[in-house]
C-alpha cells in the first residue's frame, strides 16, 4: 500500500469509526463471524457458503483486512450483517483499541459464537474474549513452512471448541505442529474435518473432445499459483500441435499478455452461472499451486466433469488419482518437469477419448456423494447446537 493510500484509509477510517461502533452495539448479536477479505477466491467463496448455513441466525460479518476492489462483497451482505473495519483491522496504532472494543461487546453476551479464518485480527482477539464464549476456527490449507495461522493460532490452543479441517492432510500436519511444540495430544480432539460443499449439475454430462481439448485454469493471479507454468503449458501444447483450447479465468491478461496466441483470457468472472457454463464446456482443468487445500475450484470443474491435472499438494490426493479414476496427480517439483509432465498426461488424454470420458464421469460421480449441501450445511449449524 503507496503513503497516498495508506493515508486515504486512515483517513477514512477515523470518519467511519462512530458508525462501526453504532452497528456493533445496536445490533445485538451472538453470532460472529471474522475474515479477512471479500475478494474473489475459493477461500471466500467457502466463507460466503457458511454464512449462508448460519443466515437463519442473523450473524455478524467483519472483514478486517483494507479491501481495493469489490469482488464478491455483495454475497457477503446478502447473507450477514457485514461490517468493514477499513484499517482498525491492520493499522498497529488502531488494532488494539478495535480488539478492545469489539470483545467487549461479544463477552457481553452468555451464549457467544466467534467463527474465524486465515486471519490475524481473528487470533489476536481470542485473548479478550470472554471463558464462555464457543471459538472456532477453519484452516483451509496448510503453508509449505508451516509459519502462519498455523503456529500463530498455537498460543490459544486451549481456547478453541472445534477446529475445522478440509481432511486427512491438514489434520496429519497439525498432530505434527502440535508434537514440534509440545502441545498436549488431548488438544488434538478438538479438530473436525468438514467438507465443502458444492452444486452439481441434476444429470450427467457428455462431452465429446472430437474437436479438442477445453482445458481451463481458474485462480487469482498469485505466485502460489504459479500461472506462469498453465501458459507454458499451452505454449508447448500449441507448439506439439496438439488439439487444445486453453482458458485462463481471473486478472491475468494484464500480467501475461505476450501468450494471447496460445490462451484466452476470459478475465475475471463474479457471477456463477457464467463460470459453470465454462465448466460445462471444460474437458480438462489445471490446477499448478505450490500448495492448497482442496480448492474450490477444482470441485467445481470435476462437479461437471471436468478432469483434474493437479499437483499433489493438500487434500487433493486423497479425492485425486489416476488409481481412483479421477484424475491425474504430479509431483510438486521444479517447474520444468511440472510442465513437461502436464504436457505429457495432456498429450496422453487427447489420444484416449474413452479415458477422458471414464474418468470425467467418475469425478462427477465422487463430487456429487462427498460434497453435498445438505452435509455441509448440517456439519456447520451443529456448532452451534452442541
Amino acid at each position: 500500500m503507496s503513503k497516498k493510500s495508506k493515508l486515504f484509509h486512515t483517513i477514512v477510517s477515523l470518519i467511519v469509526f462512530p458508525f462501526i461502533l453504532f452497528k456493533l452495539v445496536w445490533h445485538k448479536r451472538n453470532c460472529y463471524f471474522i475474515f479477512p477479505s471479500w475478494q474473489i477466491g475459493g477461500g471466500e467463496r467457502v466463507h460466503v457458503d457458511i454464512l449462508k448455513a448460519f443466515k437463519i441466525f442473523k450473524p455478524v460479518c467483519i472483514i478486517t483486512d483494507v479491501q481495493y476492489d469489490k469482488g464478491i462483497k455483495t454475497d457477503f451482505r446478502n447473507n450477514a450483517l457485514m461490517i468493514y473495519l477499513w484499517r482498525w483491522g491492520t493499522k498497529k496504532s488502531f488494532r488494539k483499541t478495535m480488539l478492545k472494543v469489539l470483545s467487549k461487546i461479544i463477552n457481553r453476551n452468555p451464549n457467544a459464537f466467534v467463527f474465524g479464518s486465515n486471519n490475524v485480527f481473528f487470533y489476536d482477539l481470542i485473548p479478550y474474549l470472554s471463558p464462555q464464549v464457543r471459538i472456532v476456527d477453519l484452516t483451509h490449507s496448510i503453508t509449505p513452512d508451516r509459519n502462519w495461522c498455523e503456529v500463530l493460532s498455537l498460543k490459544t490452543v486451549d481456547r478453541f471448541y472445534k477446529r475445522i479441517v478440509l481432511g486427512e492432510a491438514a489434520l496429519q500436519a497439525f498432530r505434527q505442529i502440535y508434537s514440534e511444540h509440545n502441545i498436549s495430544p488431548s488438544y488434538a480432539s478438538h479438530f473436525q474435518i468438514i467438507k465443502n460443499k458444492v452444486d452439481s449439475p441434476s444429470s450427467v454430462l457428455e462431452k465429446s473432445s472430437e474437436t479438442g481439448l477445453e482445458i481451463i485454469f481458474v485462480a487469482r493471479n498469485s505466485s502460489e499459483k504459479r500461472p506462469r507454468l498453465v501458459l507454458e503449458i499451452a505454449r508447448i501444447c500449441k507448439e506439439k500441435g496438439l488439439k487444445t483450447n486453453f482458458t485462463i479465468i481471473g486478472n491475468f491478461e494484464e500480467d501475461y499478455q505476450m501468450y494471447a496466441d496460445f490462451v484466452h483470457f476470459a478475465g475475471t468472472i463474479r457471477n456463477k452461472d457464467v463460470l459453470n457454463r465454462y465448466y460445462k464446456k471444460a474437458h480438462l482443468i489445471l490446477i499448478t499451486s505450490i500448495f492448497e487445500g482442496f480448492p474450490m475450484v477444482l470441485l467445481e470443474g470435476m462437479a461437471y466433469g471436468a478432469v483434474p491435472i493437479s499437483t499433489a499438494v493438500g487434500e487433493i490426493p486423497y479425492y485425486v488419482s489416476e488409481k481412483l479414476e479421477t484424475g491425474f496427480l504430479v509431483e510438486n517439483d521444479i517447474d520444468d518437469l511440472l510442465v513437461t509432465r502436464f504436457v505429457s498426461i495432456i498429450e496422453e488424454i487427447s489420444n484416449n477419448p474413452e479415458l477422458l470420458r471414464n474418468f470425467s464421469l467418475n469425478a462427477m460421480k465422487l463430487v456429487r456423494n462427498n460434497f453435498s449441501e445438505a452435509l455441509f450445511e448440517k456439519s456447520y449449524t451443529e456448532l452451534l447446537k452442541n
